[in-house]
Order: structure tokens, then sequence, then C-alpha cells
């Protein structure tokens, strides 16, 4: 949770415990899933000689923007 912001001394000061534990819960699941995908299409451009940025911008990210997650989008082909 962001407690403040100064911007003079350009940081943020952020609280871990003041986190309801369902928020924190949701946070990390999605997290978990972005790191799986992260995961798979750095496998992709890995054996495919591929740069990563470029399957985010063609695969990823229009995966995001249909299903809400690239996970999601995954787990339908998989089916």
């Amino acid at each position: 949770m962001v407690i403040r912001v100064d911007k003079e001394k350009g940081y943020i000061d952020l609280s871990k415990r003041r986190v309801d534990p369902e928020d924190a819960m949701k946070c990390e699941e999605r997290f978990n899933k972005a790191k799986a995908v992260h995961s798979v299409l750095r496998h992709v451009a890995d054996n495919r000689h591929l740069q990563l940025k470029n399957l985010y911008e063609t695969i990823g990210w229009p995966l995001y923007r249909k299903y809400g997650h690239a996970y999601d989008a995954f787990k339908l082909a998989m089916l």
C-alpha cells in the first residue's frame, strides 16, 4: 500500500503490512500468472532465436488485451 509519495526526494513510502490479505493474494496470483507467461515466452524466444520484446508485442500484449491475462489464453489453448 502506498503511504505517501515524496516528489521532491523522488521516493515512494510503501507498507506491506497495511495491505488487505485478500488484495495481497490477488496480487500474488496475478504475479505468478505473469511469471508463467514470461517463462513460456522466454522459452519460445530462446528456442526460436527471437527477440523476447517482439514476442510480447506480437503475442503477449494482444493476448492480455483480448483475454484479460495471457495466462488465461494459454489455459484455453490447452483444452
